[in-house]
């Protein structure tokens, strides 16, 4: 089923509003000038989004992957990841991207033969990209941004080396 938006009253009736939990406050209708309150509204929801988007994978070619700029926790610490561009897939195949830590630092591994077992391999799970044939379009040499399956979700209880 998919999800309905707001029905034209519904989002009128926003008009002015402010949502408390998200400290979200909507321009009026009528208001003059507008601008001022709604580049506040989107600030708000670009520091919103910087939260849900850290670690994210994204697509950013035929073949190559980036990871956006995140942190997770250890056993006893927090790591910092800086982000990667540019990152070269395996064609017709499911790639599992995940982090692991190494000298005090995430690195981002890729395989091809699923994600690692986490008692031999402590990871934070990413993602998994289909390309080429495994693909939903299946032709060699690319994939779409709905081949990428986003896994973060699966780490956000575990702690890395536990």
């Amino acid at each position: 089923m998919a999800e309905l938006p707001l029905t034209d009253a519904e989002a009128d009736a926003l008009s002015g509003a402010t949502d408390a939990e998200l400290d979200l406050t909507y321009p009026t209708i009528g208001q003059s000038p507008y601008h001022t309150t709604l580049y506040r509204l989107l600030e708000r929801l670009a520091s919103l989004a910087r939260t849900t988007a850290a670690l994210r994978v994204y697509r950013d070619g035929a073949l190559t992957f980036g990871v956006r700029p995140g942190r997770a926790g250890g056993a006893a610490a927090i790591y910092a990841y800086a982000g990667a561009a540019a990152q070269p897939l395996t064609d017709n195949a499911t790639n599992s991207i995940y982090l692991t830590v190494s000298g005090g630092q995430l690195q981002l591994a890729v395989s091809t033969g699923g994600l690692p077992d986490p008692a031999a391999t402590p990871h934070v799970p990413l993602a998994t990209i289909d390309t080429g044939t495994a693909s939903i379009a299946g032709v060699s040499g690319a994939y779409a941004a709905a081949d990428i399956t986003d896994l973060r979700a699966a780490a956000m209880l575990r702690v890395v080396g536990a």
